[in-house]
């Protein structure tokens, strides 16, 4: 039957020029890209120089304030050197952002002369926090800083050889100015 032929060629070519479903729309999520003063401040530490490998993590953390590893390598960095307060605060810090291997506090080499002070019972008994009046003696304003302009520079460094995007560029910048 005639009919019945064009209808199930109508059929099929219907069918074959459907037009396609839409795809569902693709999540853009950002690649985080390696911090490159993370890794210049560890290659310094396991070279001994501890004052350079302090410098260079406060600069990953100007870039990720909230990087466990660096918080942490850089409490090792200060005790270390026998600057207790600052290897206090930034050890708390690490605790604070999710460290949680409270085993490597006790027996990590590196810390050796932070356990050894008075402060460190009390710092360990309390989950490895400092009590909030030993915070107002170690805060960020006792931690020398580059000033302002040295931090927008750094950040425009880091934009121009295409480590930040443009978009993590202005949302750390807008950090540095709020």
């Amino acid at each position: 039957d005639p009919q019945n032929r064009r209808n199930k060629t109508d059929f099929d070519r219907r069918r074959e020029y459907q037009r396609p479903a839409a795809k569902p729309a693709q999540r853009l999520v950002p690649v985080k890209r390696p911090n490159p003063y993370k890794s210049s401040g560890v290659k310094k530490y396991k070279d001994y120089d501890y004052e350079g490998a302090i410098e260079d993590f406060k600069k990953a953390i100007e870039i990720d304030p909230k990087d466990i590893p660096t918080l942490f390598n850089i409490a090792c960095a200060y005790s270390l050197t026998e600057d207790k307060e600052r290897a206090f605060y930034y050890l708390d810090k690490a605790v604070e952002n999710g460290f949680k291997d409270h085993n490597k506090i006790q027996t990590h080499d590196a810390f050796a002369f932070i356990r050894i002070q008075d402060e460190f019972e009390q710092f360990s008994k309390n989950g490895y926090r400092l009590a909030e009046n030993q915070k107002s003696n170690a805060g960020d304003d006792n931690i020398p800083n580059p000033d302002l302009l040295e931090k927008l520079k750094t950040l425009a460094d880091l934009r121009e050889s295409g480590i930040l995007t443009e978009e993590e560029f202005l949302i750390q910048k807008e950090k540095l100015l709020g």
